[in-house]
């Protein structure tokens, strides 16, 4: 059971923990819960009911906040919820344990499986709390690509919807598609850190800013101390995992946790496709990866999962499912330009709501001709 701890607001951007103990430092609007054994925040935003429930969770070392904004001087146009609220959707992004001051406590062991756990616990709370529909639309950034599948898993288990899970610029959990070879080091938290990071992601943020007159979108110090930090090995994709107070290098057992294996248990994803070298593998990787998912959920979930005899579809049918499995990625891959941090930024935000939008209506037109194709209700 999700355990919600209640937080006084304090000045315009702040919340300070009424409980004893350690007290993490909040922006307005945003909870520290406990989900699936594990902290997180959540941000929540109500919008139309009948709409499915945006859910973001950021990539590696990020805070959610890098699609909500909150610090001072944010300007709430550079950020995605703003774009997705004129929309009329609701909005939760969750932040999953990293070392930043939001925390309290550190938890090195977290996993995808956790993770998934974790942000369908806290989206079916807020779906229950405001009466929304158990429709869901989960958008994962970069590393959040390991979630894919536990996420959906979860989902499945607590009855929710999925419509479409959304790659913003996000790696599948296959072993080896990062690294082999890379290790990382470890912070006296147990965390990975990887702060020499942390002046590229600035430069892209800084390259999309030139659309704001150079304004900084985030500026570096706050970037820095409170949109990034150390986090658990175990999501990071290099093989590692957090075993006996160590890193350890077990490329199986991450590829179990992430699922990466379980060609009949994804949803369908939708490719948002971005274009600049800085992110270069993403750019050019990202379509094929997800296609690899995307036709192996139609034959092992949709038509192993409802034993289609494809031998008895008859030639024409047979022809239309051949044709759409080969065009997939294409349907399912929207170009939305920019670089790593594509939906940060007045414009860049506002064309990422826009492609959620026909994100959802793609992927309902595919069901929907499987359906027709295949002569089964699919989920």
């Amino acid at each position: 059971m999700m355990r919600i701890v209640r937080w006084a607001i304090v000045g315009a951007c702040m919340a300070i923990a009424t409980s004893a103990g350690a007290q993490p430092r909040l922006y307005t609007g945003e909870e520290a819960v406990t989900a699936a054994g594990f902290p997180a925040v959540a941000y929540f935003r109500k919008g139309d009911p009948a709409k499915p429930l945006v859910v973001f969770s950021p990539g590696a070392h990020h805070m959610a906040r890098i699609a909500y904004g909150g610090h001072p001087g944010a300007r709430r146009e550079d950020f995605l919820d703003y774009w997705l609220a004129q929309q009329g959707y609701s909005f939760l992004a969750i932040s999953y344990p990293i070392d930043t001051p939001a925390f309290a406590e550190k938890r090195p062991e977290f996993t995808a499986r956790d993770w998934g756990k974790q942000l369908i616990e806290i989206a079916r709370a807020k779906i229950q709390q405001n009466g929304l529909s158990d429709k869901l639309v989960i958008a994962l950034w970069s590393m959040g690509g390991k979630a894919v599948q536990p996420s959906y898993a979860a989902a499945r288990d607590a009855g929710l919807d999925v419509e479409t899970t959304i790659s913003f610029a996000a790696t599948p959990g296959i072993p080896g598609l990062i690294s082999y070879t890379t290790r990382l080091d470890m912070a006296p938290s147990g965390y990975a850190s990887r702060t020499a990071l942390y002046a590229g992601w600035l430069k892209q943020l800084a390259d999309n800013a030139k659309d704001n007159g150079g304004r900084a979108i985030i500026p570096e110090e706050i970037f820095r101390t409170e949109y990034v930090g150390d986090m658990s090995v175990n999501l990071q994709g290099y093989g590692e995992v957090y075993r006996e107070g160590k890193f350890q290098l077990d490329h199986m057992a991450q590829a179990t946790d992430y699922g990466a294996f379980n060609f009949d248990a994804y949803p369908l994803v939708t490719v948002f496709e971005d274009e600049d070298v800085a992110d270069a593998r993403h750019a050019l990787a990202d379509r094929a990866n997800w296609t690899i998912y995307n036709v192996n959920t139609v034959i092992n979930r949709y038509i192993a999962g409802n034993k289609i005899k494809l031998g008895e579809l008859g030639d024409e049918r047979w022809k239309k499912l051949v044709a759409l499995t080969r065009d997939l990625d294409d349907r399912l891959s929207i170009a939305v330009g920019g670089n790593h941090f594509f939906f940060v930024g007045e414009r860049g935000a506002k064309r990422t709501a826009a492609a959620i939008d026909e994100s959802i209506a793609r992927t309902r037109a595919v069901k929907a001709e499987l359906e027709q194709i295949l002569k089964v209700p699919l989920d």
